[in-house]
């Protein structure tokens, strides 16, 4: 005020502006899994959280929307898969992120969340198999289809998951080469 400017518009935005704002953008939606963040982040967040301004957004809000959404399951009976909830946090993580880097926000506060209590998540190890194990597993099965060949390729070499491969398609590997994969 004393200086005669008017006062910022930083952090004023609410968040369910703010987030169809980023989810609008072209390179938002070209990333693999837009649709399903879109739709947990408008479906859990935006009902509990989407009427506040971004820059008053504290770590227990964010737990709040991971709470209720657990809680939504448990009324519903619904069965969200079990990482639903972590995905949850790491999409409104992505659209402080943005928001911070955009300079609208000055720090991400879903960034150290923890998840309820109650939320069960999957901490196995990952299991890689051996080189022997490969091989027999070769010869056992045979690899009649180049999509055999895929498939061996995306788990061992590049580490994918089950609902990684469901998500990729053929513009994501080498399919002359099999020197690459993204």
């Amino acid at each position: 005020l004393a200086t005669g400017e008017a006062p910022g518009e930083a952090g004023k935005e609410l968040f369910s502006d703010a987030t169809e704002r980023v989810l609008s953008r072209p390179e938002a939606q070209k990333e693999k899994g837009y649709q399903n963040r879109a739709h947990r982040l408008r479906t859990f967040a935006l009902p509990v959280i989407g009427h506040i301004a971004i820059g008053v957004l504290k770590a227990h809000h964010i737990h709040a929307v991971l709470s209720r959404m657990g809680e939504q399951e448990k009324a519903t009976r619904a069965q969200y898969a079990a990482d639903t909830v972590h995905h949850l946090r790491v999409d409104i993580s992505r659209i402080l992120t943005a928001l911070v880097r955009e300079g609208s926000l000055d720090v991400n506060v879903a960034k150290d969340v923890e998840l309820p209590d109650d939320v069960e998540v999957d901490d196995r190890p990952r299991i890689v198999l051996t080189d022997e194990e490969i091989v027999e597993f070769r010869v056992q099965r045979g690899f009649e289809r180049e999509l055999d060949m895929m498939a061996l390729f995306a788990r061992d070499l590049g580490g994918h998951r089950t609902s990684d491969l469901h998500a990729a398609d053929y513009s994501d590997f080498d399919t002359r080469s099999w020197q690459w994969c993204m």
